[in-house]
């Protein structure tokens, strides 16, 4: 959208006119841009608009509200611009963020859910190891059930749209993940090395390396620590997947 010095809209896109939810008439009827689209905090005041013109706002994330009931979060980026017919105006783009905040809140909480079976994984196993010497009927009847949590927590993960997969100490990656995880990561992890799943680089591989072991000396807290690993992997389709590192 681009408005004048005065705040009043001299052009918008259909895609500015969606995320509103107003008409084009009715957004071109409107004196300013304010009475069609309010944000918190209010980078549109003439003042701090006053500011953009020697210093332009870039991807600051704001929440909008319109008087039509519609809500959310954008990016918001305002520049300003002084050629051909638009003299003395302010070029202002959002991108809707809103379905991807909710799309991580959901990711987050199921896999926190994983987390909380992978836990109950681990339990059965050690039970499992500590009765498997003197018992073996409650062998049997153990392996019975780790099975069943293994198929119920198969099922689960590929439930995901996002890869999932579990690495030891030592960067090796288990033979259980999400079948999500041959498609992102155009093949399968099963014991294979991480930094070859995720392609590490020969000249980052040194660092990478001794990231991964600072994570288990656990000497600095894993929230900092995973800031300073691999973010995005590689794919060959040019693809945008990102990563994310979770304690287990």
């Amino acid at each position: 959208v681009i408005i004048d010095s005065s705040g009043k809209v001299l052009y918008s896109n259909d895609a500015f006119s969606s995320l509103i939810d107003l008409s084009q008439p009715r957004i071109q009827k409107a004196r300013k841009l304010t009475e069609l689209l309010q944000l918190t905090p209010d980078l549109l005041e003439r003042k701090k608009m006053t500011a953009a013109s020697a210093k332009q706002i870039s991807n600051k994330e704001v929440v909008f509200s319109t008087p039509t009931g519609a809500n959310g979060r954008v990016l918001l980026n305002i520049f300003p611009v002084d050629s051909g017919k638009y003299k003395k105006s302010w070029v202002i783009t959002l991108r809707d963020t809103t379905l991807e905040i909710k799309l991580q809140e959901k990711y987050r909480g199921e896999l926190k859910k994983k987390e909380n079976t992978i836990d109950q994984l681990t339990k059965a196993q050690q039970e499992l190891k500590n009765y498997s010497q003197s018992l073996e009927e409650k062998v049997k009847l153990r392996t019975a059930d780790l099975t069943l949590i293994n198929q119920n927590l198969e099922a689960i993960v590929n439930s995901l749209g996002q890869g999932f997969l579990i690495v030891d100490r030592n960067r090796i990656c288990s033979p259980i993940f999400s079948k999500a995880c041959l498609k992102l990561l155009e093949g399968d992890p099963t014991n294979k090395p991480l930094e070859q799943i995720l392609r590490i680089p020969a000249e980052k591989l040194d660092s990478f390396k001794k990231w991964y072991s600072l994570i288990f000396e656990e000497k600095i807290e894993f929230d900092q620590l995973k800031q300073l690993g691999p973010s995005v992997f590689p794919h060959r389709e040019n693809r945008s997947i990102q990563i994310e590192f979770h304690p287990v």
